[in-house]
């Protein structure tokens, strides 16, 4: 029969005109960049913060001053003081 061959003819047909709009898509395909532009109050912050993360968080100056004072016993806290903290209330 004729009508076989003809489908097999538009079966080919319709693969290579499949591939070559396949191939028009990836053309028409752009590429974009992303910029980031940061003001200067942003930049000053982000330096601060920098710096801030580079220190240490614990304050030797603090531990030193509490620690001479538990040593020759001249530190006090008090109870409301110690559960002021302990709730994490600030007067």
């Amino acid at each position: 029969m004729l009508i076989n061959n003809s489908i097999g003819s538009l079966a080919n047909l319709y693969s290579t005109n499949t591939a070559s709009r396949q191939s028009t898509r990836t053309q028409t395909v752009r590429s974009f960049k992303d910029e980031m532009m940061l003001s200067s109050e942003a930049q000053t912050f982000a330096d601060m913060l920098k710096k801030l993360r580079q220190e240490s968080e614990v304050r030797v100056d603090k531990v030193n001053e509490y620690s001479a004072q538990i040593a020759n016993g001249s530190y006090y806290a008090s109870s409301d003081d110690i559960a002021a903290s302990m709730l994490g209330l600030r007067y």
